[in-house]
């Protein structure tokens, strides 16, 4: 960002971008997290029911993690 921009954006925002960003991607990392316990729970829930097996269990939650990581790289890069 240019000097002028960042100046104007920390006029308008009342904080730098640096910061702003930083919370995005907090909050952002923190939902994913928040997704991905909400997913285990289900997942175990439905294992410990009787309503699907180890196996689809297992790879939800893999598939789940992968999700997480994929976001985090994102917003964290």
């Amino acid at each position: 960002m240019a000097v002028s921009t960042s100046t104007a954006f920390e006029a308008g925002a009342g904080a730098s971008p640096d910061t702003v960003y930083l919370l995005i991607a907090s909050v952002g990392c923190a939902l994913a997290i928040l997704w991905l316990t909400w997913l285990t729970i289900s997942a175990w829930r439905g294992w410990t029911g009787g309503r699907f097996g180890e196996w689809i269990m297992t790879w939800s939650f893999i598939r789940g993690v992968m999700v997480v990581v994929i976001l985090f790289w994102l917003l964290l890069r």
